[in-house]
């Protein structure tokens, strides 16, 4: 799994792991359907309170242990806070 790294407007720098998996999620506009295609980031739990993403992170550019751009961070879910996991918009 990909160590990644993150700075986002309410959680600042966290580390996670991008899975390797791709969550599909479709959407329609009147007759139009739309595939959005993201990838999942689960949290490096060094500690359980700290989350990967919060409200507010929507939008932070994720990027690789050697800084190359990886994906923007896009939304959470989970059923527990801190959030399970963060999808992310691949780059």
């Amino acid at each position: 799994m990909r160590c990644i790294i993150k700075c986002g407007l309410t959680t600042h720098t966290t580390i996670g792991h991008l899975t390797g998996f791709e969550s599909h999620a479709y959407y329609y506009s009147g007759l139009e359907k739309c595939n959005l295609i993201e990838a999942a980031v689960y949290t490096s739990h060094h500690n359980d309170s700290d989350p990967f993403s919060a409200k507010g992170d929507s939008g932070a550019i994720i990027v690789d242990a050697l800084g190359k751009f990886v994906a923007f961070l896009t939304s959470g879910a989970g059923v527990t806070i801190p959030t399970d996991i963060t999808f992310a918009a691949p780059l």
